[in-house]
């Protein structure tokens, strides 16, 4: 059983997409389209399953009698890469060099022809024949989540009201920002073990099984939310986060309260299981991974809040490698240090509960919450630990993969630039015109992305991208460009349905109050939110063309960061002041 789990958000596609999807499963096979959306009936099957054998005869059936195995063993071979390449450069020169001129001719000729026809925007007629909306058809005001705050001492509480049919959402966040700058691995490793060593009342198996039986899930995470307009004021928060029916709401707080208060983390074997699993699936997915370490380790330069974050990326990986490594000597003081951890985590007098569940049943889950929480310890708040440091910037870090992910950006805040909403508008721009062109099209990237926050940093970044150097002058030449577009009024309007339409997804409940808790904690004000919404709707082409000096800025602080194949690395190392092999 994995405790840190996904929220239910559908993968993070909207609710209603997921659910047309399954109505069209039936419909296009001529099947009853509304079948697609019953799914009580299904549910009732598998309970009523629970009192016969159907599951056991599952598992007979399909896995202990099936007579259909393959093993298959994949093996690595030091070299093949370089070798398949050399073997490419010598065919296609083989080919070459049985060419004529005239016919070497031709191909230069057709290449040329098709990078003009990708450079080649699409006629104002091809355009007008897609329909549109209008701007007008748009709702003018932000949508506001309301909620209802309660202070007891320090501790916060934070209900949101909704119809959540007997559900109830709940997430508890504890202030940890006077931890030690060091210990931060520490506390994302104690987040990725936590519920999965034995304690005083349950095993680990058992935890496990009252969790799939009785909850939709429970997550643990550790996390620095920065203030709404600054990167360096930031708190840093361990955070629970559960559903369940609201009856079992009492049963998903006894394996919080097993975990937070009983368990028995001692068990070195264990350890060792748990901690080979963390960095076996680092070494499998750390390259499908990489966008998001190139655009952390980035922002980490720039911002304070941003370096706490980064030690659950690339520097939680070599964390767990150096444990990996030597994890007969640093384990017994590692398992210590996290025992003591979990009692820091957990404590009385420094929480925000953020709760929704049906209006009827708020007293009871408040009281159950608060119940929970009075089970747990004191704990003195400390001093806000030292920020961590900027380390090396303008790093690369080496992978065995062919392409790469290119990341350059830096802080437009420190050059007196101030978030707006033309950068959303921007930000979907980049993702069909310039960036997309320059480095999708031409470049043969699989994607790119552009990415300006709230607090004042920004990014632009290529995803599986077998360019490095080009990419980079793409991003160069992105202000130039943009001083000088004029975008047609039908083109802006169609940016502007884009941005609003990633705006106003709809949401679940649990959605809901992760958005609501998200702006309670960074103080996020509601006039603010209006205002970027404001500037998104009237945007015009002179304040996309006013970007230009921003991303101008944000460049000029040289700051990029690359994951990708050690060919190319090396091959542009005079761009980097640290090169790190994964």
């Amino acid at each position: 059983m994995e405790f840190k789990l996904r929220e239910a958000d559908f993968g993070g596609y909207p609710k209603g997409l997921i659910l047309g999807i399954g109505v069209m499963d039936n419909w296009l096979y001529d099947g009853n389209p509304i079948e697609g959306l019953c799914y009580n009936k299904y549910l009732a099957a598998l309970r009523e399953g629970l009192k016969t054998n159907y599951y056991e005869s599952i598992i007979e059936n399909y896995l202990l009698d099936n007579t259909h195995k393959v093993l298959v063993t994949l093996l690595p071979q030091p070299g093949k890469e370089e070798a398949d390449q050399e073997a490419a450069a010598a065919k296609m020169s083989a080919i070459k060099a049985q060419m004529s001129q005239e016919e070497l001719q031709q191909h230069i000729d057709e290449c040329a022809e098709l990078h003009r026809l990708q450079a080649t925007p699409d006629s104002e007629e091809a355009r007008a024949t897609i329909p549109v909306l209008k701007r007008s058809d748009i709702r003018q005001e932000v949508e506001k989540i309301e909620t209802q705050e309660e202070e007891l001492g320090a501790s916060h509480l934070l209900y949101l009201p909704r119809n959540t049919n007997k559900i109830a959402y709940t997430s508890f966040y504890f202030d940890i920002t006077d931890m030690e700058a060091e210990k931060l691995p520490l506390c994302y490793l104690l987040t990725d073990i936590m519920g999965k060593f034995n304690t005083e009342r349950y095993s680990y198996q058992e935890l496990a099984t009252n969790a799939i039986m009785y909850t939709g899930g429970i997550a643990f995470a550790v996390r620095a939310f920065t203030e709404a307009e600054s990167t360096d004021d930031y708190k840093i928060y361990f955070s629970t986060k559960g559903k369940c029916l609201t009856d079992n709401l009492p049963k998903m707080l006894d394996i919080l309260q097993a975990i937070a208060l009983e368990s028995k983390m001692d068990d070195l074997d264990r350890f060792r299981e748990l901690v080979s699993e963390l960095k076996t699936d680092w070494d499998d997915n750390f390259f499908n991974r990489g966008q998001t370490v190139a655009i952390t380790r980035l922002f980490s330069y720039c911002s304070a809040g941003a370096r706490v974050n980064e030690q659950d990326e690339f520097s939680y990986y070599q964390f767990l490698k150096k444990l990996t490594d030597n994890f007969d000597e640093l384990a017994p003081q590692v398992l210590e240090q996290l025992r003591l951890l979990i009692k820091r985590f957990f404590q009385k007098n420094r929480f925000l509960l953020s709760y929704s569940c049906d209006v009827k049943e708020q007293a009871t889950v408040r009281q159950q919450c608060l119940d929970f929480i009075s089970k747990l310890s004191d704990a003195k708040a400390g001093k806000k630990a030292e920020v961590l440091p900027v380390g090396t910037v303008n790093e690369a870090i080496a992978t065995a993969g062919k392409v790469q992910y290119v990341a350059a950006g830096g802080n437009f805040a420190k050059h007196g630039h101030k978030y707006v909403g033309a950068m959303a508008v921007l930000e979907t721009i980049l993702s069909y015109e310039y960036l997309w062109t320059k480095i999708r099209i031409q470049g043969g990237a699989y994607g790119v992305t552009a990415r300006f926050e709230l607090n004042g940093v920004g990014v632009f970044a290529s995803y599986r991208d077998p360019q490095l150097p080009k990419t980079l002058e793409a991003y160069q030449g992105l202000a130039e460009w943009l001083r000088n577009e004029e975008f047609p009024e039908r083109e802006l309007n169609k940016y502007v349905i884009g941005t609003i339409s990633t705006m106003d997804k709809p949401l679940t409940n649990s959605m809901r109050l992760d958005k609501a808790t998200a702006q309670y904690l960074k103080h996020v004000p509601v006039e603010l939110r209006q205002r970027i919404r404001s500037e998104i709707l009237n945007v015009s082409n002179a304040d996309l063309q006013a970007l230009a000096k921003v991303v101008e800025d944000m460049l000029s602080d040289g700051l990029i960061c690359v994951v990708g194949g050690k060919q190319p690395i090396e091959a542009n190392k005079s761009l980097f002041n640290n090169i790190i092999n994964a």
